[in-house]
């Protein structure tokens, strides 16, 4: 029996790659965002899609999670493999579009390097939906150069599908697709007018079904251009957009001279794969690609800097199918083959420590010691009082039996509600009525919650303003390395992460007989 050796390469790329994807996935406690996603997962569909509106992103992969969850349970690791998926359809491109465009041997390159590279299977091992976004806007940019090229009713039919699933995953998507789409219809234009009629029909139909989200976009917009989470766009910021996509989906760099060089050889490869498709043709696919993204980059940048700060490093993950695409041909332009091959092992090698750093450290933050520190000492009548965010939406879903609170007294805007069991409150009122203990979450000062929240609150601030008399307990949790199991404070060279969590317990019996009103501060 003869072996098809192209089967085999491949079958061997897509289960090696997923069985890579899947190592330590769970051993990471929910972050935030996470966080977020799961705590949405406890509604049901029609809440979801209500509670989505005070979120900054759209629709479709939170009810793609939800479906997921519903038939495999809702878990860490369903939510998160669920993205994984995500990064098996992103890895397929390359045994379809990719190989159609640019042959077999790039098609497979591409897919192995999605399973391989850190950024990629980092974000794959996040409940969110970078993997899906990054799939759709890929597959829009090819399958739209398919449709301009072929003019099949079958291309347009699969651009129009992936149009629509990227407008409807990331608002980077909605971003990429309208601009993608200025670039479409000017190379109509000026080249190619036989294919504008079904171009007109399909933009149309992808605007058409995106009008009943659009209230909530100009709603979302406008809460996001207020946000703290949204940090005033400089050149780290921008550096940041640019590094991220050879590290990890935090840009945590533990071995900064491998890094550079790594970040170097990446960037001279797509400089020669930029050049090469100019070179050869003006209007070819990869000229294409290279203007969608410059573009993307220059836009959200000009918003950025003009109207509302909307770059996230973490959102440049969304061209990274087209970034990686550039590169491999960048790799094949290269005429010496020896030369061609040191490069390709001495690139794989730079990337192995911080794909095994993806793997190995725990990063998101201490929960599973927080969860054994207080199994035998939180019961249901006892609420959680928290200064930050990134507490309060991991522990509501940690702590699902007790009540969490954020307090913002400068708060205005309560609605942003992704929790059953937790509450924004600008005052200090619920806090003192509660019968039971009260546990003071506080996230330590570091270089984020300067922006989140405000200065964190101090056991001063709630000493004085619910006059409790004395601190019960109080104890400090930091990130720990996976291989350290049960220790509370990191061995990293650098400093700790930017999750550390401070929690002291309040006694019910220690308040003044004399309870103060309730003022907020």
């Amino acid at each position: 029996m003869r072996i098809n050796r192209t089967l085999l390469i491949t079958s061997g790329i897509f289960l090696i790659g997923f069985l890579g994807a899947l190592i330590n996935i769970s051993h990471d406690s929910l972050w935030n965002d996470e966080a977020c996603t799961a705590l949405l997962m406890r509604f049901s569909f029609a809440d979801l899609l209500t509670n989505l509106q005070s979120d900054a992103h759209p629709p479709l992969y939170f009810i793609g999670v939800k479906a997921f969850t519903i038939i495999f349970g809702n878990s860490i690791i369903t939510m998160r493999l669920f993205s994984i998926l995500g990064l098996i359809a992103l890895a397929l491109l390359g045994l379809g579009p990719i190989k159609r465009h640019f042959g077999n041997n790039n098609g497979l390159i591409f897919s192995f390097l999605c399973f391989f590279l850190p950024v990629s299977v980092s974000f794959a091992q996040e409940a969110r939906m970078y993997t899906w976004s990054c799939f759709f806007i890929t597959g829009m940019v090819l399958y739209g150069y398919s449709a301009i090229k072929s003019n099949k009713k079958k291309d347009w039919f699969i651009y129009a599908l992936f149009s629509l699933g990227s407008i409807y995953v990331h608002i980077y998507g909605l971003i990429i697709f309208l601009l993608f789409s200025c670039i479409l219809a000017g190379y109509l234009y000026l080249r190619q007018k036989a294919s504008a009629n079904f171009f007109i029909i399909c933009t149309g139909i992808v605007l058409a079904l995106y009008i009943p989200w659009l209230h909530v976009t100009i709603s979302q917009a406008t809460r996001a251009s207020q946000s703290p989470w949204y940090v005033k766009t400089s050149i780290p910021q921008i550096a940041a957009s640019l590094l991220i996509l050879f590290s990890d989906r935090f840009l945590i760099i533990n071995y900064i001279p491998a890094f550079l060089l790594t970040f170097l050889i990446s960037y001279y490869l797509l400089f020669r794969g930029v050049r090469r498709a100019w070179a050869e043709s003006k209007d070819s696919l990869l000229v294409l690609m290279f203007g969608t993204i410059l573009i993307t980059f220059m836009v959200v940048i000009a918003v950025s800097l003009l109207i509302a700060p909307i770059l996230m490093p973490r959102y440049a993950f969304t061209v990274f199918g087209m970034i990686l695409i550039l590169c491999i041909i960048g790799g094949q332009s290269i005429r010496n083959s020896k030369l061609r091959m040191v490069i390709t092992i001495l690139l794989l090698a730079l990337f192995i420590p911080q794909r095994i750093h993806v793997h190995a450290n725990r990063i998101n933050g201490p929960l599973p010691e927080v969860q054994m520190y207080l199994k035998s000492k939180v019961d249901s009548t006892q609420i959680f009082l928290h200064s930050n965010e990134h507490t309060f939406t991991t522990f509501s879903w940690y702590f699902p039996r007790n009540t969490h609170y954020l307090y913002e007294p400068n708060a205005k805007d309560l609605v942003r509600q992704f929790t059953r069991n937790g509450f924004r409150i600008n005052a200090l009122t619920a806090v003192i009525r509660n019968k039971g203990d009260v546990w003071v979450v506080n996230k330590i000062e570091t270089h984020i919650s300067k922006y989140v929240s405000g200065r964190p609150l101090e056991i001063k601030d709630l000493t004085d303003s619910l006059d409790f008399k004395q601190v019960a307990e109080s104890d400090t949790f930091r990130t720990v390395p996976i291989w350290y199991p049960g220790r509370k404070y990191s061995e990293f060279e650098m400093n700790p992460y930017w999750f550390q969590i401070q929690i002291s317990r309040f006694r019910k019996s220690e308040f003044m007989k004399n309870k103060m009103q309730d003022t907020p501060r």
